[in-house]
């Protein structure tokens, strides 16, 4: 993100979003078509909020904020789809990978979801890799026994557990409101 010649690192607008005094300002429902292709992204959130009848995000920070707030939400919402469609319980959201290490977004997700979040390992998709091919060459019995693996190994993983008191219902109500939205 460039804002008036100053390039962000992702560090700076993740900070920039937590500054924020409203998190939940401005929502974006973040399966939209609208956000399906690369490019012009500032231009499709913003109009996105506006055809929303939402505060249009002006800054770094209010744009970083509305994704990962919108984030959380949508980490929520298929939490309980899956909940419902199982009819098992789902006591928590495990986010892995790079999205792993932002832990605004990791604890935005927590209050939101009313749920414990592990994020990690940042490394996730390799260590996957690795497993599929140990069971492969015959390095290791099965799925299992690579799960047990990586549970007994030195991975950095984070808990990240409720702490807000948040009008979960209005605000699920309006993350709900807008994912059923057609843009043009």
């Amino acid at each position: 993100l460039e804002s008036h010649g100053k390039k962000f690192t992702y560090s700076e607008l993740v900070d920039l979003a937590k500054a924020e005094s409203n998190p939940w300002r401005t929502l974006i429902y973040v399966d939209a078509p609208l956000f399906m292709h690369a490019g012009g992204m500032i231009a499709r959130i913003q109009k996105f909020a506006g055809e929303s009848n939402q505060e249009v995000p002006e800054t770094p920070g209010q744009l970083a904020q509305t994704i990962f707030a919108s984030l959380a939400l949508q980490y929520a919402q298929t939490c309980d789809v899956l909940e419902k469609c199982s009819a098992l319980p789902m006591p928590g959201i495990h986010i892995v990978g790079g999205g792993s290490q932002n832990d605004h977004l990791s604890q935005l997700t927590s209050d939101v979801s009313g749920r414990e979040v592990i994020a990690g390992p940042i490394e996730a998709t390799a260590i996957g890799n690795a497993i599929v091919q140990a069971i492969a060459l015959g390095e290791i019995a099965n799925l299992q026994a690579g799960r047990d693996l990586i549970r007994k190994s030195e991975l950095k993983l984070h808990s990240f557990l409720p702490r807000q008191v948040l009008k979960l219902s209005e605000l699920r109500e309006r993350y709900q409101k807008i994912s059923r939205m057609e843009l043009r």
